[in-house]
């Protein structure tokens, strides 16, 4: 226990899922947003230096748009609580279910 709080917490917390096998997702998605980044602002660098002005908006836009993209879908798409929402209607009650008098 002592040798834990020594290492600090976000390393005790870390040692802790490790025993306990619940590591690899946070890692993952914050890997895939940071290579999601980097990729779109590689894809518009390139296109920066190589293209006329109108073709370089273009790409920087789609550079960005593609990194926004692995970014929020490494983020959030992973989660286990993810999907789609859908509109549930409330289930009616037996009070309500009687016809007005």
């Amino acid at each position: 226990m002592l040798r834990e709080y020594r290492l600090g917490t976000a390393q005790a917390d870390l040692r802790r899922a490790r025993d306990t096998g619940r590591t690899g997702g946070v890692e993952v998605d914050v890997v895939g947003g940071i290579t999601g980044l980097i990729l779109g602002v590689l894809v518009t660098n390139v296109f920066v230096t190589m293209q006329d002005r109108a073709i370089v908006l273009t790409w920087a836009s789609v550079g960005f748009d593609l990194a926004y993209s692995l970014l929020i879908g490494s983020a959030v798409g992973r989660t286990s609580h993810s999907g789609p929402t859908q509109y549930r209607p409330p289930k009616p009650c037996a009070a309500h279910d009687q016809a007005p008098r």
